[in-house]
């Protein structure tokens, strides 16, 4: 055997015996070629084309043979053996498998196929036709065939169809990408690519065509929306604001748009490098972006700065990205750079905003605090101490208010100027805010810290402020604070100078004060200031909030009001009650802007809830200062219009030690109340001195009887007859009462029994930021 025969060796042939055969051949095989020895053997005579199956020696594959067998003979032409010789035909049978598939799968593909196929005839005869083209259907092309096609040609398309058929039907020779336009069934037109073959009879003449037709409209239109839109980033491309460049990889320029080459020039490709345009203190540090791009990385965001052909340099913005070949290889760079030189002067500015005071120049208070955090830190660290002076002009007020702004910041420049005059190198100047300034100075003790004061206080001796021919001497106080170990933080320094400042102020001004926590003063002004400061900040912020507290008429348990009650909210989200900031509010005039505050919050309330359906009214409490704002009505009446609110769904709470403290001044605030529709309580009503005397003056429509009479009223006689006392004088006069502080049911059942009005309590509700109608 000269060839091994399914991937077995000659060897393995040679030498398998019986047992090799059965296990390669199968057995039909088998039985075929005993047969086939057996006649050789009896006849002698050769057998052709036997068929047998042998399993292959790798993954069991199936190999298909044909056998001929030849007798071998001796001399006498006895039978002694025989040659075989085996041809493979495994793939000629896999291939008429595929062809007796052939007509099922070609028609599988007619279907499948997005071309047009189509076999038509000159004779008009029935063609064929796949699919439908340019809105007709199949049908149509198989009956009307060529002479459809012709006369949905547009004229110049059928004149070129025309002498491409002539040709075609003279010479057998085929038409190949002809192209044609043609008007579909829905009056769009088709651009169509053809490759028509002639199609023969059985005796070789030419009795129609076989063709494949593409419509590529929609390839033309993407075509066409390619090269424009290849034209419309080309023109972006030049006429682009930006700077855009292409480099290679050794930064050389390849290509430049408009905007680079009219500020760098037109530097021809590939003689110029781009580093030659980057400010020399830039250089190395962009050849290290570039390698980074070069290595495949995107940059975004990158600034450099450039100089430009006539030497002057612009900050730029840089973004840049890797340009690949076919081979995703990196040949270079892509870049687009934007001139940031105007947003970076800005940026400057606003750093320069940040840190400084727009008018004078001065640093301003953010700074100062910063470095005076610093300046502690250090002295937390070591031995020194530093000094700080808080100076506040003491006439400010009376010039920018009797001269206008523009006087008054001209001024604020004077002072400025001045107080510059007297700094050391290390010393920290700054405008704090308004009319004061704060001064950080290094290296101090006590006796030199006040004595550098004085020479701030001293130098303003001889200052005067002129303004068309109006003369005005202008003075300052100042507060001082040693700056040590014992000063934890920034504003406990701050907190401790305006301190020692309001200090020198109350003491007539023009004065200078050295802080020393053992001042009997320092203890309630402390207090007051610390409360000033978060009042302002709470008006400022909107940091003070409304609270709820129903008001019950006991005959029937309805809630007529609810009282008005005002917290402030502390850092920590505690809420403080008004007793602990109102005193401060009322000794440093801040109740006005309190009463302004709540009444405007109260009335948007009200509104949102009327709007809402809930039909409720307020009771507001006011203080003594309301009679001294005569802008305080009108701004009421403002409010309530703005929000059109009914005005008899409020009501305002007097006290009575300020209504008596100001009788004429209360009589006339409540009638213009009344007169607006808005009811009056007399609120605390029995703690102040002769109350009866007064309450006949005062057309109040309800008596608050004050809670020290209510909460012991079951055990204590007294509170009894007080209180009964009270309800009948009230209703003598045409006034309701309100009872206060009505804890328990034991309490309600008394006021029942004495026909008191209203009342209000923990016993029907406590405080709440919300209404709570149960």
């Amino acid at each position: 055997m000269l060839q091994p025969l399914g991937g077995y060796s000659i060897e393995e042939w040679c030498a398998g015996g019986k047992a090799f055969y059965k296990h390669v051949f199968c057995p039909q095989s088998i039985d075929r070629m005993r047969m086939a020895t057996q006649h050789i053997k009896a006849a002698g005579q050769p057998v052709y084309n036997l068929p047998v199956v042998l399993t292959g020696k790798h993954n069991a594959q199936h190999f298909h043979y044909l056998l001929n067998y030849q007798p071998l003979f001796d001399n006498d032409q006895r039978v002694i053996g025989m040659r075989a010789v085996a041809r493979d035909i495994t793939e000629i049978l896999r291939m008429q498998q595929l062809f007796e598939l052939a007509p099922e799968l070609l028609a599988d593909i007619f279907q499948v196929t997005t071309d047009f196929i189509c076999m038509w005839y000159f004779d008009a005869r029935a063609g064929f036709a796949n699919h439908e083209l340019a809105g007709y259907s199949a049908r149509q092309w198989v009956t009307d065939g060529l002479a459809l096609f012709s006369a949905c040609l547009h004229p110049e398309s059928e004149r070129r169809f025309s002498r491409a058929l002539d040709y075609l039907r003279v010479s057998g020779e085929r038409i190949q990408h002809l192209e044609l336009d043609l008007n579909g069934a829905e009056e769009t037109r088709h651009r169509l690519r053809v490759n028509f073959l002639p199609l023969l009879n059985s005796a070789g003449e030419i009795i129609g065509v076989l063709g494949m037709v593409l419509d590529s409209s929609e390839l033309t239109r993407i075509q066409a929306a390619l090269r424009h839109s290849e034209m419309q980033f080309i023109d972006f491309f030049n006429n682009a604001h930006d700077l855009i460049f292409t480099l290679d990889t050794q930064g050389n320029l390849l290509y430049m748009n408009k905007a680079f080459k009219s500020l760098h020039g037109d530097a021809p490709a590939l003689s110029r490098n781009y580093l030659d345009v980057i400010h020399p203190e830039y250089r190395a540090e962009e050849w290290q972006v570039l390698c980074e791009v070069f290595r495949g990385r995107e940059v975004i965001g990158h600034t450099s700065v450039q100089v430009l052909a006539n030497g002057a340099w612009r900050n730029v913005s840089v973004n840049l990205q890797p340009r690949l070949d076919a081979q995703w290889e990196v040949i270079g760079a892509i870049a687009m750079a934007r001139d940031v030189t105007e947003q970076k002067r800005y940026e400057q500015q606003l750093e320069h905003l940040a840190e400084h005071d727009a008018l004078t120049g001065l640093y301003n208070r953010h700074y100062f605090e910063i470095e005076l955090a610093r300046s502690i830190a250090v002295i937390a660290r070591n031995d020194h101490a530093a000094g700080l002076l808080y100076i506040d002009l003491d006439n400010f007020k009376y010039v920018n208010d009797t001269l206008g702004h523009s006087s008054g910041d001209k001024l604020l420049l004077d002072v400025a100027h001045l107080l510059s005059e007297r700094m050391r190198e290390g010393d920290v100047l700054a405008r704090f805010g308004g009319d004061e300034f704060t001064v950080l100075l290094a290296n101090m003790n006590p006796e030199e810290l006040l004595n550098v004061a004085k020479s701030f206080q001293k130098q303003f001796r001889g200052f005067t402020f002129v303004h068309q021919e109006r003369i005005f001497d202008i003075r300052v106080s100042v507060g001082a604070v040693l700056i040590d170990k014992q000063i934890p933080t920034a504003s406990d320094a701050l907190s401790r100078a305006d301190l020692a400042c309001t200090l020198a102020k109350s003491r007539g001004r023009n004065q200078v004060h050295l802080y020393n926590p053992e001042d009997q003063q320092l203890a309630s002004m402390v207090s007051d200031v610390s409360w000033t400061r978060k009042i302002n900040r709470a008006l400022e912020e909107d940091l003070f909030v409304l609270h709820y507290q129903p008001i019950v008429r006991i005959r029937d348990g309805a809630i007529t009001h609810y009282e008005v009650l005002v917290r402030l909210l502390e850092d920590d989200g505690r809420l403080t009650t008004p007793g602990m900031f109102l005193p401060a509010a009322e000794r440093f005039g801040l109740m006005h802007a309190i009463d302004r505050w709540v009444v405007e919050q109260a009335i948007a309330e009200l509104a949102r809830q009327h709007a809402a359906g809930n039909r409720i009214s307020l009771a507001i409490n006011l203080s003594a200062k309301v009679f001294d704002d005569s802008g305080f009505l009108p701004f009421l009446s403002r409010a309530c219009k703005s929000r059109q609110l009914d005005p008899s769904t409020l009501m305002f709470e007097l006290t009575e030690t300020a209504a008596i403290g100001q009788m004429a001044s209360a009589q006339e605030f409540v009638k213009q109340l009344i007169s607006l529709g808005i009811e009056v309580a007399l609120d605390d009503f029995g703690s102040g001195f002769s109350s009866y005397g007064y309450l006949k003056n005062l057309p109040v429509s309800y008596l608050k009887i004050d809670g020290s009479f209510v909460k012991d009223l079951v055990s204590d006689p007294v509170d009894q007859a007080i209180v009964q006392s009270m309800h009948q004088v009230a209703h003598a006069l045409g006034k309701q009462t309100i009872a206060e502080f009505v804890e328990d049911e034991l309490i309600l059942a008394r006021l029942r029994d004495y026909g008191v009005d209203y009342a209000q309590g923990y016993y029907f509700g406590k405080p709440l930021p919300r209404f709570d109608s149960k």
